[in-house]
Formats: C-alpha cells, structure tokens, sequence
C-alpha cells in the first residue's frame, strides 16, 4: 500500500461496502479500497477528511442511512437529513439530531452522562491531529448558526472597541470599566462587574480576540452546549476581570483576552480526558499563547505597544478555565448532569 495515504479501517472480503461508498463519494472524499489478504482496506488521501468513516457510523446508528435500502438511496437520505434539530429523549437529558456535518460534536445527553467514547482520534499521530483541527477550523466556518453565542459575545467586543473610540472619557465609557461587585451595586451599575471584558483598546486588540475567540470558543460551543459555554464565559470574565483589578486597582483594563485564556485552560484539561477531533488544540498553538503569557508577565511586550498588557486578566482567566475543566470533568465522572 503506498506510504502517502492514510488507513482508516479493514473490513472482510464478504463485507458489502457500496453504501460507505457511496457516502465518501457524496462527500467528495478521496478514497480508495485496496485488498489485503482476506481483508479490504479502506485507505484516505487526505488526513483531513479521516473523520468522515466515523461520521458514516454515526449516519448509520443515528438511521440516516439505511443499510438495508440500496445505496443507490444514500445521497437522498444525506439530503434530507441536512438540517439540524433538537428533540427531547425524556426527563433532563436532552439530545440533538445533528446533521452529518455537525456529526463531530457529541449530543448532550452523552456528554452528561460521561460517556464520550474513545475514538480513533486517540490513535492519530500529531500530523494527523493537526490536520484534524484545521479540519475543525474549516467546520465553524460552515457552522455559524450553531455558533450565535460566540457571534454575540464577538459583536459585544466590536462595539466596546467603537464606545472606546468615539466616547473616550464620557459617562457611557466609565459605565462600563470595572467596579467591584458592592461598588458596582450600590452605584446602580451592576453590569461593571462584567462588562470590561468588551471594552477594546486599539483595532488589533479586537481583531485578534474576536479571532480567538472565534476559533477556540466556537469548538467549545458545539462541546459543551450554550448552557455551559454561557457559563464557562460569564465565570472567565469575572475572574480575569477581578484578577487584574486586585493586581492594577486603580487602572482601566478590558478585553476579551482573559475569557481567550478561559478558553485556552479549559481546552487543555477538556482534551485530556474527551479524545474528541473538535476540543483538540495544536500543541504549538498552546504553547504560543502561553509564551505570550510568559512574555507579557515579564514587561518585555509593553515595550513595543501602548499601554500594558493585562497580565492579570490573563492568568485569571487561564486559572478560571482549567478550574472550570477540572469540575466539568469531575462532575461527568461521578454522574452529575448539567442542564444546558
């Protein structure tokens, strides 16, 4: 077998496969069958597409596929089932019908449960994992209706930049920096608590969250569910904007960078247990963001930027996700459910 293509599973020779066929042909997936003593090899050409056999599983458990009907018929039954919906399976445990593009992310009744199955991403060398997660990057492109928390909290970043430049030094401005909880309350601003985490200082400043943010929480949406993800960020934003408040009292912060390192802590310890293609991040990816970290901690980018860097959003918000992950896992290992 030539060295250049990828082995994604053997099957016995009495095996039909017209209909995982006719599936890789209907989604354009670069394919051959080679045979191998008493067995049939299905090789890919592409690392990328090394989901699509696990996604054809799914298809067929879920019933889109029917293996009994020809597979004359299975492009029809793709079609049919192309939009997603939800559908409630009794008490609190709710899943999705997700259409085969979606198939990666896992419904929530299972991710409840602590139930997410060992797949072959487990097995896939770093190469192959990468090129899953540019595979993945590829997918919330596609995906932005399932994506509309990460939309809004990315607009709310956008608009906080435009109140910094239009009404700097206004009462709509100081509405929003940071007021500890009491403060906050009494002054009858209790959203200060939150909202520095939308403010943005500068177009590379939100241009580079909303892009974080886009490419490591819209992974974490489709994972975790709204509920959760709603949680994961309202939790990393306060941390990260109490943390610098306590190390900066008297200075004026914001960004969506803590709640990036919420992200970035919660990812790490999410994919150390959930061997899942949509939570996995590039292990170089990580370690920039973290050398940034380091970097910033040290002063040495306050020297080529205006402004410091708010270290102290950053940690706080690295410290908040791995927290959140940590329990999250937890809570999953011992059978609590979450509603989300």
């Amino acid at each position: 077998m030539a060295s250049d293509w990828f082995k994604i599973a053997e099957f016995p020779k009495s095996k039909d496969l017209s209909h995982l066929e006719a599936y890789l042909a209907h989604q354009q997936v670069e394919y051959k069958i080679e045979s191998l003593g008493s067995q049939n090899v299905l090789l890919y050409k592409k690392a990328s597409d090394i989901n699509s056999f696990k996604m054809f599983l799914n298809a067929v458990n879920q019933g889109v596929i029917d293996i009994n009907a020809p597979a004359s018929e299975v492009s029809r039954a793709l079609a049919s089932a192309a939009k997603p919906s939800v559908k409630a399976s009794g008490g609190d445990a709710r899943r999705e019908t997700i259409s085969i593009d979606m198939a990666l992310a896992k419904s929530n009744a299972e991710k409840q449960a602590g139930q997410v199955e060992e797949t072959e991403f487990a097995q896939l060398d770093t190469h192959q994992r990468d090129a899953a997660f540019s595979a993945v990057n590829m997918l919330l492109i596609k995906a932005p209706a399932r994506l509309w928390l990460s939309i809004l909290f990315i607009a709310l970043g956008v608009a906080g930049f435009y109140v910094q430049e239009l009404f700097l030094n206004t009462s709509l401005f100081h509405s929003l920096t940071f007021l500890p909880l009491e403060k906050a309350v009494a002054s009858g601003q209790p959203w200060r608590i939150l909202t520095p985490a939308f403010l943005h200082f500068g177009l590379l400043h939100i241009v580079f969250n909303a892009l974080w943010l886009w490419i490591l929480g819209g992974r974490l949406e489709l994972f975790l569910g709204r509920g959760l993800y709603l949680g994961l960020f309202v939790f990393t934003a306060l941390v990260s904007n109490y943390t610098q408040f306590f190390m900066e009292p008297r200075g004026i912060f914001g960004g969506l960078s803590g709640v990036v390192y919420g992200y970035l802590g919660a990812l790490l310890v999410l994919n150390r247990t959930y061997k899942s293609p949509l939570i996995y991040i590039m292990p170089s990816l990580a370690g920039m963001m973290l050398l940034f970290l380091g970097l910033g901690v040290l002063g040495i980018i306050d020297n080529f930027m205006e402004g410091k860097v708010a270290n102290g959003a950053h940690i706080g918000g690295l410290v908040a996700g791995v927290i959140f992950g940590l329990v999250l896992t937890q809570l999953r290992k011992t059978g609590v459910k979450s509603s989300n």
